[in-house]
């Protein structure tokens, strides 16, 4: 009989960390586990794809005090011989349970606005009597170099995985949903990115760019996504005069049908864990422009996709021009793409590493005494 495995969550909103476990959970669950996700708090985005999935949703409670105590009681019950948890305030909610799984997804502090040694001290406690697993040889690298671990928790990196069929949309229409869903004609070239509003994207890079191209082609921006900078982004976009060029449609759920649409996708991050995002956009065959920094490069690189120098506008633009200007080798790039993806990204290698992790861990605390 397969273990039974809670995995801990901050949130099962739409996110990286959120769709990657919504990944691993339905595996898990097709492979014969019982699998409950525990969320601490948030909208529950996510909460009928997991239950349609055949994974059990708990509602974690109102404050930390009462999530603690509730996702304590569930790990003492027996009922789970895997405890995993995922982003910070589930950690610290798994804080003290004995032999736990965590996995980090960030290249970042923490805890946010405190001193980074601080910080660290709190992610290090974290890993107490833990195996951690990192998405990432950039996260791990990250974790280590920044003291977040301790000395006796093992690592391990086990990267995200996707189901590229789910990017396949068989009959797809490309003319017929831009006119329908973004009201533009198959003429005009779109790039196109899926992203929060922050800061770390360095979405002011792409519009910056962008703006340059404009003129000199009839080609949109369609950003989606939502997030603190909003507001400046919109200011940006109005000061370049270019409202009618860049189109914010703010969160969707068809992000296959999206990146099918676009001629060329764009990710200008200052860094990532890993960028799930790259992987939908590899597995839906889209021309991709990516900076080259942090595990993005661990994901993509020049065979597959143009890489410009992060935060450079004049790279950015240089290898906008080159992706217009080269279609056929766009295309050959998109298409090694999706190949590499399906050799290196699947949920089957995700699902094979994250269990042998486990039996790994199960093995050793049944010969403790």
């Amino acid at each position: 009989m397969k273990p039974a495995i809670l995995h801990v969550i901050t949130t099962i909103d739409r996110g990286g960390a959120e769709n990657h476990l919504l990944q691993l959970a339905s595996a898990q669950a097709q492979m014969g586990h019982e699998v409950t996700i525990a969320y601490l708090k948030g909208n529950a985005d996510l909460k009928e794809n997991f239950l349609s999935a055949g994974v059990k949703i708990i509602s974690g409670g109102s404050n930390f005090f009462s999530q603690y105590l509730k996702i304590h009681k569930l790990a003492k019950s027996g009922r789970y011989q895997i405890i995993h948890a995922h982003l910070p305030q589930a950690e610290l909610a798994c804080l003290g349970i004995r032999n736990h799984f965590i996995s980090r997804h960030n290249t970042e502090p923490f805890v946010p606005r405190v001193p980074l040694w601080f910080s660290s001290l709190i992610a290090r406690v974290c890993t107490y009597q833990s195996t951690v697993i990192a998405i990432s040889n950039a996260v791990k690298i990250y974790t280590q170099e920044n003291k977040m671990i301790t000395s006796s928790s093992p690592i391990s990196v086990v990267y995200y995985g996707i189901n590229d069929a789910s990017f396949n949309l068989n009959n797809f229409n490309k003319s017929k949903w831009r006119k329908e869903n973004l009201h533009f004609g198959i003429e005009e070239f779109i790039f196109g990115t899926v992203s929060r509003l922050v800061p770390q994207k360095d979405l002011t890079t792409l519009i910056s760019a962008f703006s340059r191209i404009a003129g000199k082609y009839k080609c949109k921006l369609i950003i989606i996504g939502d997030g603190v900078q909003k507001v400046e982004l919109q200011a940006l976009v109005a000061s370049l005069d270019l409202k009618d060029k860049v189109i914010f449609l703010g969160k969707r759920n068809d992000i296959p049908e999206f990146l099918k649409s676009i001629d060329a996708f764009v990710l200008t991050s200052k860094y990532e864990g890993l960028g799930l995002v790259l992987l939908e956009a590899l597995s839906a065959e889209v021309p991709i422009i990516a900076a080259f920094n942090s595990a993005i490069k661990e994901i993509v690189n020049e065979k597959v996709a143009r890489m410009f120098e992060t935060s450079s506008v004049d790279a950015l633009e240089k290898a906008m021009l080159e992706l217009i200007d080269f279609p056929d080798e766009s295309k050959q790039r998109a298409e090694r793409g999706k190949i590499r993806v399906q050799q290196n990204f699947g949920v089957d290698l995700m699902l094979e590493g994250t269990e042998k992790l486990y039996l790994s861990s199960l093995a050793l605390n049944q010969e403790q005494p």
